[in-house]
């Protein structure tokens, strides 16, 4: 997710275009209702007792999509 602080994070401005195309892909795509659903379903999780377990299974998948997107 795209946040006010996310610039300062990058090294260079083809480093921002990037994240905001990226960011401007999950709308395209319709993926901000995902994001929208994603959000309660994480902090459900969280509130059951899984964050820990839930953190890690995430990045995981994260991880192998980059993997297979040709990122890492």
């Amino acid at each position: 997710m795209l946040t006010t602080q996310s610039p300062s994070k990058c090294a260079n401005e083809e480093e921002i275009v990037a994240v905001i195309a990226h960011e401007l892909g999950h709308w395209k795509l319709n993926h901000t209702t995902y994001s929208f659903i994603a959000v309660h379903a994480d902090a459900f999780g969280k509130k059951l007792g899984y964050a820990t377990s839930l953190r890690a299974a995430l990045v995981k998948l994260q991880v192998v999509e980059a993997a297979s997107a040709g990122i890492l």
